[in-house]
């Protein structure tokens, strides 16, 4: 009988995993948009392009406001609180609690409405009103089955946010009595990592809407119209906010540290955003797990070497494609890398030398 080192396990267990990282990615976006180019999300903040400047970001609530203005700057990253509704206080909670009891079978309940299926996490009073789910799909036990899959990746990839440091969370409030419950989640999240958090308060007579200051350690608070919300946008205002909080967190970054977070942008072909260490084998796995869900074609008939024109992607699609793998891979591409490198083979060589992979794996 052939024996399997365990080195070679090993490494089969991380491509399966990482796999099955890719493919949770893709059903935890069911109900959202794909990213899209806007004309918001090319201007320039900070030295970087608005939608650029977006996902340095990640939204903690207290609904989809924030998230809406990503979206609109042609962002879309995957997020846990991005489009829920939860309170300051419990929000705190939950990340006093390390997201523990995020995705308990005990706390979730799934609720029609309107046609549709939200989700409600009932310790914390989360809602989840975007779930992606109608009554016709599936019965209320299998969406709630999917919605737990969802928020255990989701809150994963939180997690892995908070322990690097690299991003600046967002928590929109209503009230500025809510200071130190504030202040409670900028303590916890620093028991994470090096956190920042940007608190956005509506602007009184003496703010000026779009101004940021420090207030805490790790807690920068932030001024907008008390009129903004998701069925409101001040974009403007929190373009401003954004590309303020930035210049402020960079101050706040050892010089090391600084370089790694911003990266260089003026390398469009590829420049670093914050790569990652992907395999040949890697990307190969993502790339036709992506096209066999998104072109709804059977993943055995994506070979490595077929052209993706042939297995139906278009021009749109390859544009979403290039910004899935920019988020997945951490690095800058063009769009016609797609069109430079038409296979899962060709495009995956390419990319793993971009990101460091190289071909250990391939």
């Amino acid at each position: 009988m052939r024996l399997v080192s365990a080195s070679k396990r090993n490494w089969t267990r991380n491509v399966a995993e990482k796999l099955d990282d890719a493919i949770m990615d893709l059903k935890s976006r069911r109900g959202q948009r794909r990213a899209r180019r806007t004309a918001e999300g090319e201007r320039r903040l900070a030295g970087l392009s608005a939608r650029e400047l977006m996902y340095r970001f990640a939204s903690l609530g207290d609904n989809c406001e924030f998230g809406l203005v990503q979206r609109r700057c042609g962002a879309e990253p995957l997020g846990l609180f991005r489009f829920a509704t939860i309170d300051v206080k419990d929000l705190a909670r939950a990340l006093e609690a390390r997201l523990a009891d995020i995705a308990d079978p005990d706390w979730i309940e799934i609720i029609p409405s309107n046609g549709r299926f939200i989700a409600h996490h009932g310790k914390y009073d989360i809602k989840y009103g975007h779930t992606g789910f109608r009554e016709e799909d599936l019965s209320p036990e299998k969406i709630r089955s999917q919605m737990l899959d969802r928020l255990r990746h989701l809150a994963r990839k939180l997690i892995e946010i908070l322990n690097q440091g690299e991003k600046i969370l967002v928590c929109r409030t209503r009230n500025r009595e809510d200071a130190a419950w504030a202040l409670r989640v900028g303590e916890a999240l620093r028991r994470f990592g090096p956190n920042t958090l940007l608190w956005v308060v509506s602007a009184e007579v003496a703010d000026k809407p779009g101004s940021v200051e420090r207030v805490a350690e790790g807690v920068l608070r932030g001024y907008i119209e008390s009129d903004s919300d998701w069925d409101n946008l001040r974009l403007d205002t929190w373009m401003t906010l954004c590309e303020s909080a930035h210049d402020l967190w960079k101050e706040g970054l050892p010089a090391e540290g600084s370089a790694r977070a911003v990266g260089s942008h003026a390398d469009r072909n590829g420049a670093s955003l914050r790569p990652t260490n992907r395999t040949e084998a890697d990307i190969r796995g993502w790339c036709a797990s992506y096209l066999a869900q998104t072109l709804e074609i059977p993943l055995e008939e994506i070979g490595p070497d077929v052209r993706l024109r042939r297995l139906g992607l278009d021009s749109a699609n390859s544009i979403e494609l290039v910004v899935e793998l920019e988020e997945w891979l951490g690095i800058r591409l063009t769009p016609e890398v797609v069109f430079d490198h038409p296979t899962i083979a060709e495009l995956a060589r390419y990319l793993a030398a971009h990101c460091g992979g190289g071909n250990a794996a391939g």
